[in-house]
């Protein structure tokens, strides 16, 4: 997506497909590939094939996710604080589609969870990274 900009049902196609990541715009990783995106389609700079289908894939396993979960990532991942890294570890991997989170990584996230929520996660996976495991929760 380079030099002249895509016509208009392109880029709102586009647009619709991405929509999904919009709540994670506060997380500087994904807040700012997704601005580079709305830049190229606006013909200011430019974005790779690659990088296109790098954020669709991102919005389907994000779009994929209980609603809970989204909630707590959004909550947490933009937030600063070392305590924090795990969750924004656990959410590269799940956007990435793995690899799976070590068993420690998994305590830590429980832990974060059960002081939002009272309690651990029940019915629902907080850090799925295959498409499969993700399905069985929505």
């Amino acid at each position: 997506m380079t030099g002249e900009p895509p016509d208009i049902i392109t880029v709102y196609a586009l647009l619709a497909e991405i929509q999904p990541l919009a709540p994670l715009g506060g997380w500087a990783p994904v807040g700012g590939r997704v601005q580079q995106l709305l830049d190229a389609l606006r013909g200011e700079g430019g974005v790779t094939r690659r990088e296109v289908n790098q954020l669709r894939a991102w919005a389907g396993r994000w779009s994929m996710l209980h609603p809970k979960v989204q909630a707590f990532y959004v909550r947490h991942a933009p937030s600063e604080g070392k305590h924090l890294d795990i969750v924004r570890v656990a959410l590269w991997r799940v956007l990435r589609g793995g690899p799976p989170l070590e068993d420690w990584m998994y305590g830590r996230l429980y832990e974060i969870w059960a002081i939002d929520h009272g309690d651990r996660p029940r019915g629902i996976e907080i850090a799925p990274t295959k498409i499969s495991s993700i399905r069985v929760f929505n």
